[in-house]
């Protein structure tokens, strides 16, 4: 796994079933009173906050991931008790090094992961446009997405961004999430979202098929 052997300090924020890639934006509610702590830390000194999946363990105890998807918080709102809107906008991935604060939130110092890039700019380039098109044909097939989201997969100049934008909002648990997290190899992230459209593609497709023959009316494009 390629790091950055710079550390810095961050505040991680365990969560149950949430998982932040970079170039997405995660609303959160913050109400626990340690929590309001670590957000006005995080926004007085500019420290990043990392997205720690948590999971249970059979003996109940939690397990937080070491691999974090981390970010700058922003204030969306405040309430009169302390509560707080807030959003993260995910920067980078991270990996936890060691824990230097465990009351009344945790600290720690982290490394920045250093993405594995593409063996050559074709071969990103052909990527680019292979999951471009995949992902305009699913959204054109999804009845639950409006066609002119389409327009927004070309905002993306990457691959690699754009199959961390689509894992965040459309694989269905955190775990996939968190395994896409982990993929620091751009062509391997790239191809996992691809496997995955193609396979909603199909299914759209098919439901298609049954609908045309039993007369029922389908998306036609214009």
């Amino acid at each position: 796994m390629e790091t950055n052997s710079q550390t810095e300090d961050v505040c991680v924020f365990p969560l149950p079933n949430v998982v932040l890639l970079p170039g997405v934006v995660l609303p959160l509610h913050i109400f626990e009173d340690r929590y309001k702590q670590m957000t006005d830390e995080a926004i007085t000194t500019s420290t990043p906050v990392a997205l720690s999946l948590s999971r249970a363990l059979p003996n109940g105890e939690k397990q937080n991931s070491t691999i974090c998807g981390a970010g700058k918080i922003n204030i969306i709102q405040y309430y009169p008790d302390g509560r707080k809107d807030v959003c993260v906008e995910g920067v980078k991935r991270l990996k936890i090094v060691e824990y230097i604060q465990k009351e009344p939130y945790l600290k720690a110092k982290a490394c920045q992961l250093t993405d594995i890039p593409f063996a050559n700019q074709i071969l990103e380039n052909q990527y680019k446009r292979e999951l471009s098109l995949l992902a305009k044909r699913w959204v054109f097939l999804n009845p639950d997405l409006q066609d002119h989201l389409m327009d927004y997969v070309n905002i993306f100049k990457t691959p690699h961004h754009l199959a961390d934008f689509i894992a965040f909002y459309f694989l269905p648990s955190p775990k996939e999430k968190q395994n896409l997290l982990e993929m620091l190899d751009c062509t391997r992230r790239v191809e996992k979202m691809m496997g995955f459209l193609e396979g909603q593609i199909r299914k759209f497709e098919q439901q298609d098929h049954t609908n045309i023959n039993h007369g029922a009316p389908v998306k036609i494009l214009h």
